[in-house]
């Protein structure tokens, strides 16, 4: 049995059921302070699978790894600084199997981090009742890791995400990033990640740090000196010029055309969706034409059962 634990990052978007999972990992064996040098709180707990004993980190909930110049969110910078420093073994991706395509955005970021990773597939249950079926089998072959389709609310799969964790951490496999950025950008990232690799007074993340960089990204480059902040945005400069268009556009835009070809791979939609209570209820009360008598009806029973 190992003595030291086996650190897992859990990221993923707000909302997409991140805590539920964490708790439902966990248990009560849950720590809970601040992050260094900040009033936000921290999240860490164990849980034992097998002969291996796991440390979760529950990271802020965030859309991108990835902090603009006059960005103030600390749960981005919280979120980014971990996975820079490398600190995890493995990352723990949890996507909203409802919302796809937002969700997968942020899963694009952490594959430049070429990190050991295991997708869990959340609200699959959710999904199914508004007609999208993803296919989790050809949604890991497109992402180069593991998914895990769970239902974190239910316990649901969990034994499955853990036997896939159990086996990922007797085997160390970190993904190749299954997409590719221009090829004037592919080199100019090549050329970051080999600058900041040379800088052997830290172990971050040399490919994710030169991919940031080259967005201009805050957190980024404050890890260079003055004079290689200078060599980045030159090159920034010149690859704008190049491209004819912005830089940090130019990615995104990689991203997205990626991420339109695995939706398109992997999720069917059913043409009739069921409708549900609460889909029932929005059509009735935002309604054009019955919204606002039911409106003053329902202010009317309030203002008689207030005073009556």
């Amino acid at each position: 049995m190992s003595s030291q634990p086996f650190t897992i990052g859990l990221v993923g978007n707000p909302n997409c059921g991140k805590t539920t999972l964490f708790n439902a990992l966990t248990g009560s064996r849950q720590r809970v302070g601040n992050w260094p040098g900040v009033t936000v709180e921290k999240k860490t707990g164990l849980f034992q699978h097998g002969n291996q004993h796991y440390e979760l980190v529950d990271l802020p909930g965030t859309y991108s790894l990835h902090v603009g110049a006059d960005d103030t969110s600390l749960d981005e910078q919280i979120a980014q600084t971990f996975i820079f420093s490398g600190q995890a073994d493995l990352i723990l991706n949890i996507i909203d199997a409802s919302n796809l395509e937002r969700n997968l955005y942020l899963t694009t970021q952490l594959l430049d981090a070429s990190l050991p990773m295991v997708v869990a597939l959340n609200m699959t249950d959710v999904a199914h009742q508004n007609g999208v079926h993803i296919d989790p089998y050809e949604l890991s072959r497109q992402l180069g890791c593991p998914v895990v389709p769970i239902i974190a609310s239910k316990s649901d799969g969990l034994g499955v995400l853990l036997d896939v964790i159990s086996n990922l951490q007797a085997k160390p496999r970190c993904p190749m990033r299954p997409f590719q950025y221009q090829a004037p950008v592919e080199r100019a990232i090549e050329r970051m990640a080999s600058v900041a690799a040379s800088r052997s007074h830290h172990h971050f993340n040399h490919h994710l740090l030169a991919v940031a960089a080259l967005e201009q990204d805050a957190g980024a480059l404050g890890f260079f000196s003055a004079q290689e902040k200078a060599d980045i945005l030159n090159t920034v400069q010149d690859l704008e010029a190049d491209l004819g268009e912005a830089l940090d556009q130019s990615l995104v835009n990689s991203r997205y055309h990626w991420i339109d070809g695995v939706v398109l791979g992997s999720v069917t939609r059913q043409a009739t969706q069921r409708i549900n209570l609460s889909d029932w209820l929005d059509r009735l009360f935002l309604n054009r034409v019955l919204g606002m008598p039911l409106f003053l009806g329902v202010m009317y029973l309030m203002f008689m059962l207030s005073m009556n």
